[in-house]
């Protein structure tokens, strides 16, 4: 049986340390979820373009919602996480730059949207956006012999990416607004005033009933009283 934390008798930098600790759990936790998750929805495909590229069941969401929960840089990890993961599963190797473009770099483009601030349509076009010139990107360079003749291989590639980027990007943007008005807010790591409460709260201990006045505190107060009566 877990005992009850004095908190009052806890420093501050211990309280901040433990707090700090239980968030960074959660935050592993979540990236790890998401990560997941991503990989699962993108075996979920709707449409398989032959060269590589679906219109998935929102598999790039999970990666938004890190990117707008956690911040930019967890959401690159979160990213790039999944483009290996994805190898793995599913791979398609042309070249070492063509395997960074496709899947690390592309995937981790997604992290973008984590630093358009408290604009979450605006980071999923973002980081949609960069992971489609990743993928536009390696079919110039890496692919064009499949573009039919007399076609730029710059248009081939930009017409063969967008057909399944843009309805991504679409389907992300209705998913990832929908989903973060049901999520509670990432919780963060407060000031001095607030750390017991979220301490507490964090760990579901209640807190320390206040202190009771001493007897003869009581008793001058009471007297005090009648002679005002």
């Amino acid at each position: 049986m877990r005992s009850r934390v004095d908190y009052e008798k806890v420093p501050t930098t211990r309280r901040h340390a433990r707090l700090e600790t239980m968030t960074k759990a959660r935050e592993n936790a979540e990236i790890a979820v998401a990560v997941a998750l991503s990989v699962v929805l993108g075996l979920v495909r709707i449409y398989h373009l032959p060269q590589g590229g679906s219109i998935t069941a929102g598999s790039m969401v999970p990666i938004f919602l890190v990117a707008m929960r956690w911040g930019g840089r967890r959401g690159l990890v979160a990213g790039m996480l999944t483009g290996f993961a994805n190898f793995l599963l599913a791979p398609t190797f042309v070249h070492p730059l063509q395997f960074l473009l496709d899947y690390p770099i592309a995937f981790a483009a997604l992290g973008l949207a984590g630093f358009t601030g408290n604009r979450p349509a605006l980071g999923v076009v973002v980081g949609g956006a960069a992971r489609l010139f990743c993928h536009f990107l390696s079919g110039v360079v890496f692919f064009a012999a499949y573009a039919p003749k007399g076609t730029s291989p710059y248009l081939y590639s930009a017409v063969y990416n967008s057909s399944y980027m843009l309805p991504e990007i679409v389907t992300s943007v209705f998913l990832t607004l929908l989903l973060l008005r049901g999520l509670p807010p990432a919780p963060q790591l407060p000031g001095d005033e607030d750390a017991d409460e979220d301490l507490m709260a964090a760990t579901g201990d209640a807190p320390a009933s206040a202190p009771k006045p001493r007897r003869g505190a009581v008793v001058r107060r009471t007297e005090d009283a009648r002679r005002r009566g």
